[in-house]
């Protein structure tokens, strides 16, 4: 909650428009749902209240997030399915290629679709193996649209490896 503040008041004050905040919880608890923060000292109150949405609300409600061409809606069913396959890797395997198809069908432009499906890949982690049988079928399904290739992502992460180890090598020399 806290932190919703500062964010809000940082935007706020940097570009000196008014500022609506909504929390969006990924959490697996019915119950927790902070929608406040604030102090009080000597007299002085400080309080932002703002809205608060749980996915998992909307575990109910999955063939109206199915439909939507809204990003959010495809990454809150990301999120409701990496949830629901912690630690069944074959399981969120199937689910995440039947979000990246349905990503795919929705006709994103291009450049972002190709983010979309990064993001996605990001959300819904899976074991090398199965990444690599995720990203194949993408391809293989969607050859119109130019996707960024296995070899590309792999040369990509060793990149993003050797990076954060000349970084460790840096700090320690």
């Amino acid at each position: 909650p806290r932190r919703m503040f500062v964010y809000a008041y940082r935007i706020f004050d940097h570009y000196q428009r008014k500022v609506i905040s909504l929390a969006m919880l990924c959490d697996t608890s019915r119950t927790w749902r902070p929608n406040s923060w604030g102090y009080a000292h000597c007299g002085f109150k400080w309080r932002m209240d703002f809205p608060v949405v749980k996915l998992i609300d909307w575990e109910k409600k999955i063939s109206k997030l199915e439909k939507s061409r809204n990003p959010f809606a495809l990454f809150a069913l990301a999120q409701i399915y990496a949830i629901r396959t912690r630690k069944k890797t074959q399981d969120r395997l199937l689910w995440k290629k039947a979000l990246g198809q349905l990503l795919c069908e929705k006709g994103y432009p291009v450049e972002q679709g190709v983010e979309l499906l990064r993001f996605l890949d990001w959300l819904m982690r899976l074991p090398d193996e199965q990444n690599r049988e995720f990203w194949k079928e993408i391809e293989e399904r969607n050859q119109a649209m130019p996707f960024l290739t296995l070899p590309a992502r792999e040369a990509l992460n060793k990149e993003r490896l050797e990076g954060k180890l000349e970084g460790k090598l840096e700090g320690i020399l």
